[in-house]
This record gives structure tokens, sequence and C-alpha cells, in this order.
């Protein structure tokens, strides 16, 4: 059996699960953004503050996946202009289950992340009775982990087989700008871009810190 070989266990830019779901999750959330940000082009009264779905149900539970917090489930609270939010998501399957490499997508056999963020709002307004946006600041810290999967195959055989790596940590911290899209006063959909600071660990041993532009989406009931 040839030795084990993928590189660098603890390499390149952090990210959280896997790159094929990862993938399938911003191709629709990116094209839910641009269907809803349509609406934004009609202004059609501006709205009492008090009225508008973000005074009246200040927290919502809902779905996230991106870069900022990772892909998994959100709570958010908003106080006033002041808003704080939590997501933390997991994925996990075992070795002796069959074909499993390609399930995670990333050689993965444990992939969880977990994050928290503050907000600010700096401006909201009412585009018509079913539908409302308002636009922020927020910044995040975020930490994840994984445990990568090291295979490889025999030349004299054509065998496959595969050991589980070590356990890789994942840490980052960044900041920008959300637009928040409310229909019918509860379907939230949040839109967050900006910069994140990253480093993954093994060990002892870190990666070089990065810092990427980075995106997050999702779908959230308010109430």
């Amino acid at each position: 059996m040839d030795d084990f070989s993928v590189g660098d266990s603890c390499s390149g830019g952090t990210v959280f699960f896997g790159n094929r779901l990862y993938t399938f999750i911003m191709k629709r959330v990116l094209y839910t953004a641009m269907v809803l940000l349509v609406f934004t082009s009609i202004h059609v009264a501006a709205a009492d503050e008090a009225e508008l779905p973000f005074s009246r149900f200040t927290h919502a539970l809902g779905f996230s996946a991106g870069e900022i917090l990772g892909p998994g489930i959100s709570w958010l609270s908003w106080t006033g202009e002041n808003g704080i939010q939590v997501c933390g998501g997991v994925l996990y399957y075992p070795p002796d289950a069959g074909d499993w490499v390609s399930e995670i997508g990333d050689d993965r056999t444990l992939d969880y992340s977990a994050g928290a963020e503050v907000m600010h709002r700096i401006f909201a307004d009412g585009y018509a009775s079913w539908f409302a946006g308002q636009l922020y600041l927020w910044a995040a810290l975020k930490h994840g982990g994984y445990i990568p999967v090291e295979w490889a195959e025999d030349e004299a055989t054509g065998d496959v087989d595969y050991r589980i790596g070590e356990y890789i940590a994942a840490v980052g911290m960044g900041t920008g700008i959300g637009i928040e899209l409310v229909l019918f006063n509860h379907l939230s959909a949040p839109f967050e871009f900006g910069y994140m600071a990253e480093a993954e660990f093994l060990g002892s041993d870190a990666t070089p810190l990065t810092v990427q532009l980075v995106f997050q989406g999702g779908f959230r009931y308010r109430y």
C-alpha cells in the first residue's frame, strides 16, 4: 500500500463544510437574491418605522449558508437598532457507511461550524404593504473544525483504502454590510457581504492568516 498523501492537512483558506454542499447552497441563495432584489426598484411610500416588521417582529428562526457564520440553523433578536445572531451546523458521515467520501463532498467525515454576529441598523423602509427592507452593519466571530479523510490507491492491486486524519480547527472574524428583505411581515431573506480574516490550526501548526471577501445568505421566519 502506498503512503497516504493528500498534501498538507492544514493548508489553504478556511472552508467550512464541503465545497460541493457550499456550491449547491450558494447557487440557490444567489438566485433567490436576484429575484427578490428586483422588487427594490419600486419604492411605493415611506413607512412609519414603528409599523415596519423590523420593529414589530424582533426575533427570527431559519437557515443560513455562507462563509461568514457557516451553514446551519440561525436565530436572531433585535432590540431597537441593534441585533444579535447565532448560527451553527454539523455534518457527520461514518466511514463504514459504504461509498461515503462523496457524500460530504470534501473528503471529510466530520465538519461543523458555529458563529455569532452583532448588527446595527442604519436604514429601514417599506416599499409596499407586503414588502420592506433594511440596511445594517455587522461584525462576526466564528469557529469551526473538521476531520479529513486521507485515502490512496494501491498501484499493484487497484484497491482503495483510507484512514481518518487529525482534527483541524479553524477560526475567523470579520465585518461588513447586510441587506434584509422581508415579505408579508414574516418571511425574511438576509444577504451579507464583507471581509473575513481566517486561519486553520493542526495541533501547534497554523496556516498563514488570510483575508478574503465573503458572502452569506439565508431564509428566516420573523416572529
